[in-house]
């Protein structure tokens, strides 16, 4: 089993780093298999691979896909989409226009503060969020990181105002599996609702795999993830949600991959069932 890193974000979500860079970061993090994993988003994916094939990083294309269940935010990570797919591609772009919408109302909230970001906010293609409002507050000289600008102004109230309506999870997963993809539950440590009533609720819409190893996992919630991978068929995964350091100091690349048994039985799975041929490493 090679280092591998399957959820990572570059600027054409919320992070702060091209996927160019964000390759780069992989290659120098020792990973030779990486997701580039945007939040409803695909467009750095091209980019992504192709500087991959350049410095013999193997770059699978994906998505994390903003969605809903039981009334609480869920996010499904697809990984190994055709990115072309006309279902997913249409739905993902509804999606990024609700994103839009919703980021302007966020800078009118903002604005009313006194603060006048909208003139700052620079705009990358790929799906807003408010980190493009963090990264503005930043390059303004608000706090002294973009996460210290994001902690300043980005509340949950904020967000809570300025809500959007996200896909329902089911129809995510079987978005990603029409297009070729694995369906894989993000970070189930995060939720409220407990994990183990939101695999029994999507498994049989197709939900292959958990990500039991999350950079800020407890090592209960680990093996809690593990346990209900086993009950119910699932595939076991590593997850950083690397987002460049200037924004998650705490989450380098690479940094939640573990090398043990279970994991490897989902990397063999995810290897088979893609197909994944890997590039000769090169050294710079």
């Amino acid at each position: 089993m090679v280092k591998y890193e399957l959820h990572s974000h570059s600027i054409m979500s919320d992070g702060c780093e091209t996927p160019t860079q964000v390759v780069r970061d992989a290659k120098k993090a020792g990973v030779r298999l990486l997701a580039l994993s945007d939040h409803d988003s695909m467009k750095g994916v091209e980019e992504a691979i192709e500087e991959g094939k350049r410095i013999g990083v193997t770059v699978l294309p994906a998505i994390e896909i903003d969605t809903e269940l039981f009334g609480e935010e869920l996010h499904i990570l697809g990984i190994g989409v055709d990115i072309h797919e006309q279902a997913l591609f249409e739905a993902i772009e509804a999606q990024c226009q609700k994103r839009l919408e919703r980021l302007w109302r966020m800078v009118d909230v903002v604005e009313k503060k006194g603060i006048p970001v909208r003139e700052h906010i620079k705009l990358s293609g790929g799906s807003a969020s408010r980190a493009d409002i963090a990264k503005a507050l930043f390059s303004m000289g608000y706090g002294n990181s973009v996460s210290e600008a994001f902690n300043m102004f980005l509340t949950k109230d904020l967000d809570v105002n300025c809500e959007y309506k996200r896909l329902p999870a089911k129809t995510a997963i079987e978005l990603i599996n029409g297009a070729g993809g694995i369906a894989i539950l993000a970070h189930p440590c995060l939720y409220g609702t407990e994990t183990e009533l939101i695999v029994k609720e999507l498994v049989p819409h197709g939900l292959m795999g958990i990500e039991a190893y999350y950079i800020s996992a407890t090592e209960a919630q680990r093996r809690e993830g593990v346990a209900l991978a086993e009950k119910y068929g699932l595939i076991v995964t590593c997850g950083t949600d690397f987002h460049g350091m200037a924004i998650r100091p705490t989450s380098p690349m690479g940094g939640a991959f573990v090398n043990n048994e279970d994991v490897r039985k989902g990397y063999e799975f995810i290897v088979n069932k893609l197909g994944i041929k890997f590039y000769e490493a090169i050294d710079d």
